[in-house]
């Protein structure tokens, strides 16, 4: 399960680390950080369901229980890893870094960051709708 969870994290690590370096340099200057973040969470989020898809299938994961520790095991390697990349790139304290997922831009990321980490669990439930409608 550690390396299903893994493998999850890591692809959509690396990708919201460079839609981040973007939506920092690039889009937040121009549209403002609140609609920055808003642009940036339906692609991350879209991203997480189709590699979650993938990871289910590659790693097997069939049952919802499986599916609730690969999304909780990948939601909390990802919450160390902002945090440890916050702490490293800026050095923020563990207080600041948690206290700026209270409010605006930080707020709508640690909502999206939860919907990575339900991901697994919402996409094997959604297989089973469609799979009980039809089969």
């Amino acid at each position: 399960m550690i390396a299903a969870a893994t493998r999850y994290w890591a692809v959509i690590f690396g990708l919201g680390f460079v839609l981040g370096a973007i939506r920092v340099m690039a889009v937040a200057p121009a549209l403002g950080e609140d609609r920055a973040v808003l642009i940036e969470v339906p692609l991350m989020l879209g991203a997480s369901a189709w590699w979650a898809r993938r990871v289910l299938r590659l790693h097997a994961v069939q049952r919802l229980g499986s599916a609730v520790v690969l999304g909780g095991i990948a939601f909390t390697e990802l919450m160390l890893a902002e945090l440890l990349l916050s702490r490293g790139l800026t050095g923020r304290s563990v207080e600041a870094w948690l206290d700026g997922m209270t409010r605006g831009p930080g707020l709508i990321g640690l909502a999206a960051q939860l919907g990575f980490g339900l991901m697994p669990a919402l996409v094997l439930l959604a297989r089973r709708g469609v799979c009980s409608s039809r089969c």
